[in-house]
């Protein structure tokens, strides 16, 4: 994917410049407690349970906004309106899904110091 596809800059400098020194502290712990949306992914496939998928993704979605992650955005999106269906996410998608904020998060990193 390219990388102007993932991350809207606009929007998160627009952030940045919202939170002031504080958007450092605020982006690291996202990135921190991925692991926590990522697990409840995983219990809600455990549990077979849409309803979980569908509140995970919508969580993921908004944090992710935030920071201008656009693609992840539009993957959470469509996770959310598919768990809201009933369709739980396959294992391979939110390995996908990790790999797209991985990068993301790196990208981010990458052009705006500050926030590694």
């Amino acid at each position: 994917m390219p990388e102007t596809a993932l991350i809207d800059w606009h929007q998160l400098d627009t952030v940045r410049e919202e939170c002031g020194e504080a958007i450092a502290d605020i982006f690291r712990e996202f990135v921190a407690e991925y692991p926590d949306h990522h697990a409840r992914f995983a219990q809600a496939l455990a549990a077979q349970d849409p309803r979980l998928a569908s509140k995970a993704a919508h969580q993921l979605k908004g944090s992710s906004a935030n920071f201008g992650m656009i693609a992840l955005v539009a993957a959470m999106q469509e996770i959310e309106s598919e768990a809201d269906r009933g369709q739980l996410p396959s294992p391979a998608r939110l390995e996908e899904v990790k790999d797209l904020f991985n990068d993301s998060v790196r990208l981010i990193q990458q052009d705006r110091p500050d926030l590694a």
